[in-house]
């Protein structure tokens, strides 16, 4: 897909999400857009590093603790 460029769109944004285990969390978002535009790939990061980062890891381990 990247190699033969069929990305039409990329749009980025910030915004806060909110977890039920983690509370709000700032993330970067991205949003690719292929083709008729009825195919979308999002992407949700925390900087590296970040207190929102920690959030989501306590949130994962939170899950796994509970999912094994």
């Amino acid at each position: 897909m990247w190699g033969a460029g069929a990305v039409d769109n990329h749009s980025q944004d910030h915004m806060v999400v909110q977890h039920p285990v983690g509370g709000g969390v700032w993330v970067d978002c991205d949003v690719l857009t292929v083709g008729d535009k009825n195919l979308k790939i999002v992407t949700m990061r925390a900087g590296a590093d970040s207190e929102d980062a920690r959030r989501i890891e306590r949130a994962r381990q939170a899950l796994l603790s509970v999912v094994g």
